[in-house]
């Protein structure tokens, strides 16, 4: 039953990292270009490449050869890929690198997590097909991991379930998915990796060593290092093991020694070329230096950068959820990572008391855990390689690991209900985490009914009409706007959209993006679009607003000509600024300050006055008073209310200021919100020095 199970979270997993790669655009997973670039130019130079310095990567014109980057790994992964792509031509590849220019023009990462724009029809070429056959690859990759985690677990486990419980910890950890549906060498190297592990466990378990385990780890070793310098580190692990197995007495010394050099011999075969080529080329066989002519730590581009505390947070959330690129990574809700966090302390804290049938097992496992962990903090100091996604060789060994934790301190269906959450996040996230962060142009036949109109042109580039998802926003959260757009523009310009205070004009947030990944100059001028747009509110600290509308303010805005384009209405008129409507902001820490009077007056069962104060009751001709208000907010309305407030003496009119609720109209109102005004009435110059005043205040 258990091995059935086993089985079955193979299928799922293909299912599920298929969903991942659909959800994913072309090329937006980590370094996926570049990775695919190094199989495809192996197809049409037939040669390897070389690694070239940044000035000259920045003076090449075809994009396929700007974005070629990834030249200094060596070529295994790619040269299986270059083969299984080689019956498609991929003549549209330049389509697919078109670089999105808020980021690499204006520098404005947030809400763009594209590194590439994408138009909105069917590309016409076949690289989509190979893209897909690399993914595929890769995904197969993935699955030949889970089957060693299985099969390392069934070493290691008395429970047959327990190898199981491991491989679906592995299958549903939702960066390992991502990764696993890209082209990204790094499958390879944790494949690979899982494999060596397995077989010196096998070693142990067999008690002898035969030719074919000779001939299976030599092929694996020389693979490894063919495509990742990182896995070099599985020769210490295998070596180790080799060692330690002959101290306990698992296998004679002559056969661990006859291993040994023939993985030596084999490895520089198979593999040595690679190093003596780089010794030749670049004067060191590993291309330290060349490598950091491109990747070193004074190109950093993540925001986290340089903060080692914050690289460390940023390995262990990547390591469990994370997708896209460094300068904009897409990361899963805050409970993912406190959950995950929760469930490694259980498995760390139960794993003390575990006793392994071998504590050589614990050794091995714990040690393969620490390389990698080491192997990343000493790469990361000159690189920033600052990724989980790069300790994923040693997963092989912390499934197991973490699952004997767990199960000493839980029961096996215990066990198995932690990963209930981690399974929930896995198969959501492609439909609700990543097509968000990537929302694509929908095609519309015609606009909703009853959304605010615009009307707004930039030449042929029209803005129809929008809609704010939602009703309230609290400081610091994410406004949802669906823009409906037809048309395009030749200067390819790009949206920027400007959260205002309505009391203020202050600027309460901002994002620039290309509506729905798409150049706007590549659209279908005759169909209609709904981008959705999300804009995330400045951070307000210990500033505390009353309740307000937020207004947007639109401008198209072209980084080729570095300059906002002009708009026009339906008349051709000129837009000098165009403010729309927005949503209501609520801050949950507002309540209205206290007033020296208390009342209770509800004014047409839609506001109710709580409070007033008057600043000053003894006045002078030509003096203020401010009248300050409070109010309790009933019932939203249809119309716009104005209050007026109005100073009397002796029953005629002397002065009044009428308006609506500063930045709060009454068609935004809403129930159990409270707002205190401040209004500004002056008595007349000529006004008697003992007159008596009145205040009426009506709506």
């Amino acid at each position: 039953m258990a091995r059935r199970i086993a089985y079955c979270i193979l299928v799922v997993f293909a299912i599920l990292a298929g969903s991942y790669g659909r959800a994913m655009p072309p090329f937006e997973s980590a370094d996926e270009a570049p990775h695919f670039l190094y199989s495809h130019h192996l197809l049409i130079d037939k040669k390897l490449p070389r690694i070239l310095s940044r000035q000259v990567i920045a003076q090449q014109t075809d994009p396929t050869r700007a974005w070629s980057i990834e030249t200094h790994q060596p070529p295994l992964y790619y040269m299986i890929g270059a083969l299984l792509i080689s019956p498609t031509k991929r003549d549209d590849l330049t389509a697919y690198l078109r670089p999105n220019e808020a980021i690499f023009t204006m520098n404005i990462t947030e809400h763009n997590p594209n590194k590439w724009l994408h138009p909105p029809g069917i590309y016409e070429g076949d690289t989509h097909i190979a893209l897909w056959i690399l993914r595929g690859f890769s995904i197969l990759l993935g699955m030949v991991t889970l089957w060693c985690v299985y099969q390392t677990g069934r070493l290691i486990f008395e429970d047959d379930w327990l190898p199981v419980i491991s491989m679906g910890l592995v299958a549903f950890i939702p960066t390992f998915l991502s990764i696993s549906a890209s082209v990204n060498n790094d499958n390879l190297v944790t494949t690979l990796y899982a494999l060596g592990v397995y077989w010196s466990l096998r070693l142990w378990k067999k008690l002898q060593i035969r030719w074919q385990d000779t001939l299976v780890l030599s092929l694996i070793l020389s693979a490894i290092i063919l495509t990742k310098l990182t896995g070099a580190s599985l020769y210490v692990v295998v070596f180790g093991a080799l060692m330690w197995g002959v101290h306990r007495g698992y296998y004679a010394r002559r056969d661990a020694l006859r291993l040994a050099g023939v993985v030596v011999i084999v490895s520089f075969v198979l593999a040595g070329w690679w190093y003596l080529r780089n010794w030749q080329l670049y004067g060191d066989p590993l291309a330290f230096g060349a490598t950091r002519s491109i990747w070193g730590r004074e190109y950093e581009i993540a925001a986290t950068s340089g903060d080692w505390l914050a690289e460390l947070l940023r390995i262990g959330k990547s390591f469990w959820m994370m997708v896209g690129h460094l300068h904009e990574p897409v990361y899963g809700p805050t409970w993912v990572y406190i959950y995950v966090g929760f469930i490694t302390i259980i498995g760390l804290f139960g794993l003390i008391r575990y006793k392994f049938c071998r504590q050589d097992t614990l050794i091995l496992l714990v040690g393969v855990c620490g390389l990698l962990i080491a192997v990343l903090l000493m790469g990361t100091r000159s690189i920033d390689i600052s990724y989980g996604r790069l300790l994923f060789p040693a997963l092989v060994a912390f499934a197991p690991l973490m699952v004997a934790g767990w199960s000493h301190l839980l029961t096996r269906l215990g066990t198995m209900i932690l990963l209930f959450p981690l399974i929930l996040i896995a198969v959501t996230a492609p439909s609700i985490v990543i097509s968000r962060a990537y929302s694509p142009l929908e095609p519309f036949s015609a606009l909703p009914e009853d959304i605010p109109l615009i009307g707004a042109e930039s030449g042929n580039l029209r803005l129809l009409a929008y809609e704010v998802q939602q009703m309230v926003l609290n400081p610091n959260d994410t406004m949802t706007i669906d823009l409906y757009l037809r048309g395009s523009h030749p200067d390819n310009p790009m949206l920027m959209l400007t959260a205002l205070d309505s009391v203020t004009n202050e600027r309460l947030g901002f994002t620039g993006v290309f509506p729905g990944m798409a150049a706007t100059d590549s659209l279908d001028p005759d169909q209609l679009y709904k981008a959705r747009v999300q804009l995330k509110l400045d951070e307000v600290g210990d500033v505390v607003l009353s309740p307000r509308m937020i207004r947007l303010q639109v401008v198209w805005f072209s980084p080729s000509l570095f300059e906002a384009l002009p708009m026009t209405d339906g008349a051709g008129n000129p837009i000098e600024t165009l403010l729309l409507d927005g949503t209501l902001l609520i801050d949950e820490r507002y309540t209205t300050p206290d007033t020296r009077y208390e009342v209770d007056v509800v004014f047409g069962d839609a506001i109710r006055l709580t409070g007033y104060t008057i600043s000053n009751t003894d006045v002078r001709p030509g003096e203020t008073v401010d009248v300050i208000l409070n109010w309790d907010v009933l019932q939203p309305l249809a119309d716009d209310w104005t209050l007026t407030v109005q100073l009397i003496q002796d029953g005629v009119l002397v002065d009044q200021h009428d308006g609506m609720l500063p930045g709060y109209p009454s068609t935004f109102w809403r129930e159990d919100t409270s707002v205190q005004i401040v209004r500004q009435l002056t008595v007349p110059l000529n006004a008697p020095l003992d007159a008596t005043y009145h205040i009426l205040l009506a709506w």
